[in-house]
C-alpha cells in the first residue's frame, strides 16, 4: 500500500465518470463508489464452497486462503456494471468471492494492473439461479503469479467468461467451472500471450454435474521470445448428465523459432446421450497471409502485428469500454 500514490493517476485513468468501481491495493478493497443497495462488500474468515456443490477444496487453495488471512466477499444484489482494479506491491495472497443473487445481471470487469511481487490468489464466482454474469479479466503481472478461479453455476444461470493474460514471468493459472444444476450454461474465451522467456501453465476444467448443461470454450495462445506455453483444457461430463453439450477449441500462434505451445483438449465422458467435441491447432503465422499484407505496402513487423491483433479479436470484441480497450491494445502494441 505504500506505493499506491504512484499508481493513483494510472488507476483512475481507466475509470469512467459513471463507473461503479472497487480499487484493491495489496489485496484490500481501499476505495469504492458502489451503491450499497446494489453491492455489499464484506470481509469474512472464509467462503464455504462445499455448501454450494459439495466440492472439497484442494490443499493448494487452502494454503493460499490461509496466507490471505481474510476473504473479501462482493455480494451483488441487483443488476450492475462493476469495474475492479488491482495494484499490489506488498501482499502475497488474496481470496476474493463474487456472490451474484438470483435473477441478477452483472457485468464485471477485473483488471490486474500492477502486480509487482509474486502473488497467489483464489477467486470464486458464485452464480445463483437464473443469474446472468459477464465476467472479463485482464491480467498483467510483472512477477510470478498463481491463481485459482472457481465458478459455480446454479440452475438456469449463465456465465460468459473472457480473460486475457499478459504476464511477464512464470505463471500458473487454473480455472474450474462447476455446472452443478440443470440448464446451467457457460461460455469461455481465454487469450494468453506469453513473451516472458519462461514457462507458463494454464489448466481449464469444466465439470458437467447435471443434465441439460452447456459449455463452449475457445482458447487462444501466443508465444514469443523463447517462451513455452501450456494450455490444457479438460471437459468432464458425469454419468447421468444426459442432453449435455460441451465444446472445446484451442488455437496457438508461435512468433519465433525458439518458442513452443502445447494445447491439450481432453474429454472425459461418462454418459451416452450428449454432444461433445474438441480440437487444437498450433502453428506459425501463415506465410501466405504475411506475403499478402506485405504486398499491400505493410512492413513485416506491421503485418505480424495486424495478424496477431486479428487473432485476439474474440477477446477485444467483448470489451465495451473505450478506455479499457485502448489500454489493452496499447499494451499489445508495446509488447508484441
Amino acid at each position: 500500500m505504500k506505493r499506491f500514490s504512484e499508481y493513483r493517476e494510472e488507476v483512475f485513468s481507466l475509470i469512467n465518470d459513471n463507473d461503479q468501481y472497487i480499487i484493491f491495493n495489496d489485496c484490500k478493497a481501499i476505495l469504492n463508489n458502489v451503491d450499497e443497495d446494489i453491492i455489499d462488500i464484506d470481509v469474512a474468515d472464509s467462503f464455504d464452497c462445499y455448501d454450494i456443490c459439495k466440492r472439497k477444496r484442494p490443499n493448494e487453495e487452502n494454503e493460499i486462503i490461509k496466507k490471505a488471512n481474510f476473504t473479501t466477499i462482493i455480494h451483488i444484489m441487483r443488476n450492475v456494471n462493476l469495474k475492479i482494479i488491482h495494484v499490489n506491491d506488498q501482499s502475497e495472497a488474496m481470496n476474493l468471492v463474487f456472490d451474484i443473487d438470483e435473477h441478477v445481471k452483472a457485468n464485471i470487469m477485473q483488471i490486474y494492473l500492477r502486480i509487482e511481487i509474486p502473488m497467489e490468489s483464489v477467486v470464486e464466482i458464485n452464480c445463483n439461479e437464473h443469474s446472468n454474469v459477464n465476467y472479463i479479466q485482464f491480467s498483467h503481472a510483472e512477477k510470478e503469479i498463481k491463481e485459482y478461479v472457481n465458478q459455480y453455476l446454479d440452475e438456469s444461470s449463465t456465465l460468459s467468461l473472457n480473460t486475457f493474460s499478459f504476464n511477464e514471468t512464470k505463471a500458473n493459472l487454473m480455472y474450474n467451472t462447476y455446472l452443478y444444476s440443470e440448464k446451467a450454461k457457460a461460455e469461455f474465451c481465454h487469450c494468453v500471450c506469453n513473451i516472458s522467456n519462461q514457462e507458463q501453465d494454464y489448466i481449464l476444467n469444466v465439470y458437467h454435474l447435471k443434465p441439460y448443461t452447456y459449455s463452449i470454450m475457445k482458447n487462444y495462445g501466443i508465444a514469443k521470445n523463447s517462451s513455452i506455453l501450456h494450455i490444457d483444457s479438460n471437459g468432464i461430463i458425469k454419468k447421468g448428465c444426459f442432453k449435455s453439450e460441451l465444446s472445446q477449441k484451442s488455437k496457438g500462434i508461435i512468433l519465433d523459432l525458439h518458442s513452443a505451445i502445447s494445447a491439450n483438449p481432453l474429454l472425459q465422458i461418462d454418459e451416452y446421450d450428449v454432444l461433445a467435441n474438441h480440437g487444437a491447432s498450433i502453428g506459425a503465422i501463415d506465410e501466405d497471409d504475411l506475403y499478402y499484407l506485405m504486398s499491400r505496402g505493410l512492413s513485416k513487423q506491421m503485418s505480424e502485428a495486424l495478424i496477431v491483433n486479428a487473432f485476439i479479436t474474440p477477446f477485444l470484441n467483448q470489451i465495451h469500454d473505450e478506455k479499457i480497450e485502448m489500454f489493452v491494445k496499447n499494451m499489445i502494441d508495446q509488447k508484441l
